[in-house]
């Protein structure tokens, strides 16, 4: 259970909170998701998240399965319940294959023949900046081969944002929505 009351609608709060919850529906298909539920305890930083998050994920040079693909690992390496059941869901549409969605889950060693080129270097450069707090010269010129110069800013920045949001639901306790995915902490 949440350690806040979530702001979940408009009801006892400011213009300027009415003004927001209607950009974050428009962004998020009419809903306040997770994160924002408690941002908007800091209504101009609800709303940078949120025009950050319309930028990263609408804006992006990634193609969805390598971003959801990014998204789920940090979520596994930060134990964020919420942005799993939030975003697995995704990366099996997108195409992740179920054997490496688990093997994430489960913190097993994940089949790296299942992965395009692409999706390889993006799961290697997400685990080592999180453990490392960055990554190697050589994993980042290879990054930079693979991806572009704004192709590494859009890596970098997703896993970042997901890590950020992750930090904030996490110190939250916020619960993932009912009939999503559960990952096991």
């Amino acid at each position: 259970m949440t350690r806040v009351k979530e702001i979940r609608e408009t009801t006892d709060t400011s213009l300027e909170v009415h003004q927001i919850i209607d950009k974050l529906k428009e962004s998020y298909n009419g809903r306040i998701v997770g994160p924002y539920r408690v941002l908007l305890y800091k209504p101009k930083l609800a709303e940078v998240v949120c025009n950050t998050a319309d930028q990263i994920r609408k804006e992006t040079t990634l193609e969805s399965e390598v971003r959801e693909l990014v998204t789920i690992i940090v979520a596994r390496q930060i134990d964020c319940v919420y942005v799993w059941s939030a975003h697995q869901p995704g990366a099996l549409q997108s195409g992740v294959p179920t054997e490496v969605i688990d093997s994430i889950e489960k913190k097993h060693e994940i089949n790296y023949k299942l992965l395009s080129n692409r999706q390889k270097i993006a799961v290697d450069f997400t685990i080592e900046l999180i453990k490392n707090n960055r990554v190697s010269d050589q994993l980042f010129q290879t990054a930079q081969k693979a991806f572009g110069i704004e192709g590494v800013v859009d890596l970098a920045s997703t896993i970042g944002q997901y890590y950020m949001l992750g930090s904030v639901l996490n110190s939250f306790e916020v619960d993932p929505d009912p009939d999503r995915p559960v990952l096991s902490v």
